[in-house]
């Protein structure tokens, strides 16, 4: 599935008085298991570092994204339910989409609450 789904889920997420964001997060984290996003290969994933040190995988819905995050390498696609599995085996300390722009991020601990994903 291309990343409009998961950028509409998003937009409805961020722009929802709902104090719990209950229901839009539910349809952002199911829009984002079936979604085709793109990383950035240089020898490594692209990533970025938060302010405790913890290291969470870029990924990026689209080119301009990418460019925009003035990341460089090799752009690949890969299904963001590999990304949520790379966060639980224990890779990265969570995930980022669009770090430069209309960003969502969720920690390891968050991915792990909110997805199971069989080895």
């Amino acid at each position: 599935m291309s990343s409009d789904k998961f950028l509409e889920a998003l937009r409805t997420f961020q722009a929802s008085d709902d104090e719990e964001n209950a229901g839009p997060l539910r349809a952002l984290l199911s829009a984002l298991v079936e979604t085709e996003l793109l990383v950035v290969d240089d020898g490594e994933l692209a990533y970025e570092e938060t302010d405790d040190d913890r290291i969470y995988l870029a990924l990026f819905t689209d080119p301009i994204e990418v460019h925009t995050y003035e990341a460089e390498g090799t752009v690949k696609p890969m299904m963001a339910v590999r990304a949520i599995e790379l966060v639980l085996k224990g890779e990265y300390g969570g995930l980022v989409v669009n770090p430069a722009g209309q960003r969502f991020s969720l920690s390891a601990e968050d991915v792990a609450d909110f997805y199971e994903v069989e080895d």
